[in-house]
């Protein structure tokens, strides 16, 4: 994830680049901190249209695995080896929905930041869509052509 560009490998899915990473999502979807309904709502549409536009058909993936700098500020995924479920995952989503509701204590440990609810939905999403039912942090040097998110 970065550069404009989040790309995607595991499981049966080749590499595959879907043209958008957290920062583009941010700042193309997102005017208040935490994001409105409305802001919300509108990430998950161009998330979704970007996973779709990559033609890139759901199968039952298992693991994903990340190097992400992006997505180590998700809570849970900031040590070497963490795994979270796509349950894990939804509930994080439900409170930074709930955030958006007025309920920002509802965040608890999800870092007040844009660019974080953007990973956090493609995240969610990715997981959704092309079936990876865990992420684990893998902090290793991989090559640029074998990220796996």
């Amino acid at each position: 994830m970065g550069d404009g560009m989040t790309r995607i490998e595991g499981g049966s899915l080749p590499l595959v680049s879907v043209p958008l990473d957290a920062q583009s999502v941010a700042g193309g979807c997102f005017a208040h901190d935490p994001p409105t309904p409305i802001e919300l709502e509108r990430a998950i549409d161009v998330v979704e249209g970007a996973i779709m536009e990559a033609r890139i058909a759901y199968a039952n993936r298992g693991v994903l695995e990340t190097c992400s700098a992006e997505l180590r500020k998700i809570p849970g995924l900031n040590s070497n080896g963490a795994t979270l479920r796509r349950d894990d995952i939804e509930e994080m989503f439900n409170r930074l929905a709930a955030a958006a509701h007025g309920q920002r204590s509802a965040l608890g440990d999800i870092p007040p930041d844009p660019e974080v609810a953007a990973a956090l939905i493609i995240l969610r999403e990715c997981m959704h869509h092309l079936g990876f039912e865990k992420i684990r942090a893998v902090y290793r040097l991989v090559e640029p052509s074998r990220k796996a998110f």
